[in-house]
């Protein structure tokens, strides 16, 4: 856990398993997709509306920090 925390800024309404679970590399499996913020919405509906397994926002990307994730 202290290697994971030197990188990432998990919120202080997380407890030690929600961290925990969020950082297993079996927890951590599916697809991502990066696009700009004005088209991600019509893209999860469209691809919703053609898959059974179902999409979602998950993230943004910010300003850079030291951190490399912000966990809110």
């Amino acid at each position: 856990y202290e290697y994971i925390s030197k990188f990432c800024n998990f919120s202080k309404t997380l407890s030690m398993n929600q961290k925990m679970m969020l950082s297993d590399a079996q927890t951590s499996g599916g697809l991502l997709i990066s696009i700009p913020s004005d088209q991600a919405e019509d893209y999860v509906k469209n691809i919703n509306s053609i898959s059974e397994i179902k999409s979602t926002i998950i993230g943004r990307t910010t300003d850079p920090s030291s951190n490399l994730i912000k966990i809110l």
